[in-house]
């Protein structure tokens, strides 16, 4: 079933073994992404499905990553000393191919380095004494209604497993450069704005071009997130946001 739905950034930064000494810099949001991890904690999830952008992707199509276990590292940010593992989850993996395969374009892999963003949101869920299952999927490269409607079919699914699954989209807003920073602090408020009215057919609108533009890679995830809560009584909760380094981030909850 589904039991817990949030947004977290896809910021490596946001790990201490690799920003180090930044690290102070991001722990405004550090401690939002860590209420999120003491919620889905405290619920008793088995299995993370992570809405990555991050995967080994395509453009008309969804990926799942299959493999039964994965390899947690770092090495392309300057960290080596990471060294973890997680299990996958091909069961229910299976079952959602099983019962969207013939709706939606979904493609399997197999490859147990698990991609980078579905390896932060690992790192920060991760407690002592547990470590639930991921399954990576990456999202089409739709128009963002596409994956909205990907997402309520989504939930549909995961209502009917006996597992109690957390879903959690992955990416960061609009990242610029100085010349369009006040341009992309703008389209980062209006985001915020209407998730907070729940304004879906507003966030709908947003276009591929803004999207591509201004690498605002959080958009297509969100909308996947959005399609999951659509018609269900949610509030969203913003746990944080910051621009920080150019870079908008935000953690939120959709409390269903």
């Amino acid at each position: 079933m589904l039991s817990y739905v949030a947004h977290i950034p896809s910021n490596p930064l946001l790990l201490e073994c690799i920003s180090r000494q930044a690290f102070s810099d991001f722990k405004k949001m550090s401690i939002a992404i860590a209420k999120i991890a003491q919620d889905i904690n405290d619920r008793d999830i088995e299995t993370i499905i992570t809405i990555t952008p991050a995967g080994i992707g395509f453009e008309n199509a969804h990926s799942l990553n299959v493999s039964p276990e994965f390899e947690i590292k770092f090495n392309d940010f300057g960290d080596f000393s990471t060294q973890e593992t997680a299990k996958g989850d091909a069961i229910t993996a299976s079952y959602i191919i099983h019962n969207l395969g013939t709706k939606y374009p979904i493609s399997c892999v197999t490859n147990p380095r698990i991609d980078f963003a579905s390896a932060v949101a690992a790192m920060h869920m991760r407690t002592r004494k547990k470590k639930y299952k991921i399954l990576p999927i990456t999202h089409s490269l739709e128009p963002i209604d596409k994956l909205f409607s990907f997402g309520k079919s989504l939930r549909d699914v995961l209502e009917d497993t006996q597992e109690k699954i957390a879903v959690i989209s992955i990416g960061d807003l609009y990242r610029a450069s100085k010349k369009n920073l006040e341009k992309a602090k703008q389209m980062d408020s209006e985001i915020l704005n209407q998730l907070q009215e729940k304004d879906t057919q507003g966030f709908l609108k947003n276009s591929s071009e803004n999207i591509n533009s201004l690498f605002a890679r959080a958009l297509r995830p969100l909308s996947v997130a959005l399609g999951l809560v659509d018609d269900m009584q949610y509030d969203f909760d913003e746990k944080a946001y910051q621009n920080i380094h150019g870079t908008g981030l935000l953690a939120a909850r959709f409390a269903i």
